[in-house]
């Protein structure tokens, strides 16, 4: 991603011996363009390109490919040092990136909410110092700030590159000079070890195999495996296959092993993992065996390609800046219009960033080796003492502030650390599996418990709502929530990476399926649009039937809107208005309409509807309160706020009454 493109190497296409000249491969720019593209059409939202993702892949074993290339021969030829290698390094990668965190704290100050201002300057800090990916692995969380909603989210992919060239050159130098390992043998190893570790992490630590060094360098690796290929004197197989038509058909085949995975991966493959093999081969493919008489080679040889490749390296810098800010303000509608109209932006924005930042700094008769390491310092330390008065006063809360009655306290999802029952066991350590996250009481607690209620975080908001209702009508309710846990006595698990919560919920569901028949009715809630993408909505029916059998009572929660996340806290701060996700929206309505149609048609069942809950009296709407402030806490959940604004509105309506005699079964 950040390889100085200087320094190229090519193929000669009579020996595979180190060639003394550097030679420019306009290919590897093409493949850079297909990846920064692919990245950036992923990112806007645009779900044809669902797996663009894999760019960043393409991208590393490019770098890994070229660094190689560069330290291979440097050593062999015992040109190498240290200090030209970093100086390079610097050259290349902090000018650009110095200048677009700069530009960042400028809307950062304007749009951010004090929490995601230091969360901002914290990322500033790791970026500097090229450990931005522990940062944000740190800063992940269950309701962290929405990924896409990160202007330095990107810089991720740069620490890992960084922190490898920190270890490899290292690594290459004590095998080459001892001399008692193989080089290559011990690249394969290691890549091999990274590559086991990633799939296994990919399933059990999902967040860490994506941010962190260990699970990525066998990326890096697959490049450096092919520039010892490509560079040590080798085998006469090897040779020949490069020559014949095997090796004008393999590149082809490179292509398409990128190429559909941009189109078939989503956000629901793990990765990296044996699936992220297609992109990183696939690109080792290509690198080992271009040569200008080939297909792919022409196609990413096109003039096109190669000048979005040579911009490359900014435009990846300026896109999440860019589609974060746009994603945050409040005055041109989201829509994938605008998003295009961000891609273009950012291709603008890099190829002047090429033109007046990276090209000048690359030139040493302008920047001496003085020059540049006394900007790396300077520049370095400005930034970080930016951030550091950022995070020392707070996001400087005087900018943003919630809108009364709003509070920190109950602007905040109801969970067991707030003294709620939301057993958030996959983001709360202290959680462990088992009972506690099945006795938990809410309403009058000196009732026994009459009403069980059971789901995931979507029922989790509602605790509050059920804890006033309980109060209000004087019976008690047994709360079983727990992350990604939807109505059901199945063993489906919708959420794709293994988690604690899963053997959580397996636990809830037993004592679910036992201990039913002991309440007079079940409330259920869930994100009902991902269980109907899923195909598991039928689960929930499923459990109502159940339940009926049992002579249960079934009370169903409605899905509450889906708003955009920007607008809400925009909404939740400043007096603006708010934006439905109008995809997310449809869907939710939807599955309204279903469980409201189940409830119809039986008379055991009863659906809580949305106008009873958060029905403005004033405009009708259903997204703010009569206190003018959203119910929403991210777009999806609603807060503690919105749960218990939406109590007092129910108890006002007219299915308050239906309610209580339902429960009571009463005529």
């Amino acid at each position: 991603m950040d390889c100085d493109l200087s320094y190229n190497y090519s193929f000669s296409m009579r020996t595979f011996s180190v060639s003394k000249s550097i030679k420019y491969r306009p290919d590897i720019d093409g493949l850079r363009a297909i990846a920064v593209l692919s990245v950036m059409l992923s990112h806007i939202g645009f779900t044809t390109f669902s797996g663009g993702y894999v760019g960043v892949d393409v991208f590393f074993v490019i770098s890994g490919y070229l660094i190689t290339s560069i330290i291979y021969v440097e050593v062999t030829q015992e040109k190498f040092l240290f200090k030209i290698f970093y100086e390079r390094r610097a050259r290349r990668i902090l000018p650009a990136l110095y200048f677009v965190v700069l530009l960042c704290f400028i809307p950062s100050w304007l749009l951010l909410i004090p929490q995601d201002f230091i969360d901002f300057s914290e990322t500033v800090i790791g970026t500097v110092f090229f450990s931005s990916n522990l940062v944000l692995w740190l800063q992940s969380g269950y309701f962290d700030q929405a990924a896409e909603l990160k202007p330095l989210l990107h810089t991720w992919s740069l620490a890992v590159e960084e922190q490898y060239y920190v270890f490899f050159p290292i690594l290459v130098l004590i095998i080459y000079k001892t001399k008692k390992l193989n080089l290559l043998a011990s690249i394969i190893l290691l890549l091999v070890i990274s590559l086991i570790l990633s799939h296994w992490a990919a399933f059990n630590k999902p967040t860490a195999n994506y941010y962190l060094l260990p699970t990525r360098a066998w990326e890096l690796l697959v490049g450096s495996t092919v520039a010892l290929l490509t560079y040590q004197k080798g085998s006469s197989t090897i040779k020949r296959l490069w020559l014949t038509s095997v090796g004008k058909l393999a590149p082809i085949i490179g292509l398409l092993m990128i190429v559909v995975p941009i189109f078939t991966f989503d956000k629901f493959t793990p990765f990296p993992s044996l699936w992220a093999i297609l992109p990183t081969f696939g690109t080792a493919l290509i690198i080992f065996f271009g040569r200008p008489d080939t297909l792919t080679f022409k196609i990413l040889s096109n003039r096109i390609f190669v000048g979005i490749g040579l911009i490359s390296y900014s435009a990846y810098l300026w896109h999440q800046p860019i589609y974060a800010f746009m994603r945050v303000q409040d005055i041109i509608e989201i829509n994938l219009f605008s998003m295009f109209g961000a891609i273009f932006c950012s291709l603008i924005a890099a190829f002047l960033t090429w033109k007046y930042i990276e090209q000048p700094f690359r030139n040493k008769d302008k920047w001496s080796t003085n020059k540049i390491w006394g900007f790396s310092v300077i520049g370095g330390l400005l930034l970080c003492s930016m951030a550091v008065i950022i995070i020392l006063n707070k996001g400087f809360t005087e900018r943003f502030e919630l809108r009364s009655p709003l509070t920190s306290a109950n602007f905040d999802l109801a969970k067991k650390s707030n003294g709620w029952c939301f057993y958030s066991i996959d983001t709360n350590d202290a959680l462990l599996v088992g009972s506690e996250g099945i006795n938990c009481v809410i309403g009058a607690q000196d009732k026994k418990p009459r009403i069980l209620f059971f789901g995931d975080s979507y029922a989790g908001m509602y605790e509050p709502f059920w804890d006033t209702i309980g109060k209000e009508y004087s019976f008690s309710v047994n709360a079983v929530t727990t992350n990604w846990c939807f109505p059901s006595v199945t063993n489906s698990f919708w959420w794709p990476s293994p988690t604690l919560a899963y053997d959580q919920c397996m636990f809830n569901r037993k004592y679910l399926a036992a201990a039913l028949g002991n309440y007079d009715a079940i409330a259920i809630s869930g994100v009902w649009t991902i269980l109907e993408q899923n195909n598991i909505f039928k689960e929930v029916i499923e459990l109502i039937e159940l339940a009926e059998r049992q002579n249960v009572k079934v009370i169903i929660m409605p899905h509450p809107p889906m708003l955009t996340r920007s607008s809400v806290i925009n909404a939740s701060h400043k007096e603006l208005a708010l934006r439905y996700d109008y995809e997310s929206e449809e869907a939710a309505k939807r599955q309204n309409t279903v469980l409201q149609d189940i409830a119809k048609n039986s008379q055991n069942v009863i659906f809580i509807k949305r106008d009873s809950l958060f029905k403005n009296t004033k405009t009708g709407e259903l997204t703010l309160s009569d206190d003018n402030v959203p119910y929403s806490l991210d777009g999806g959940h609603i807060s503690i706020y919105g749960s218990k604004k939406a109590a007092e509105n129910f108890l006002k309506s007219k299915q308050s009454k239906e309610l209580h005699q339902f429960i009571n079964n009463a005529p």
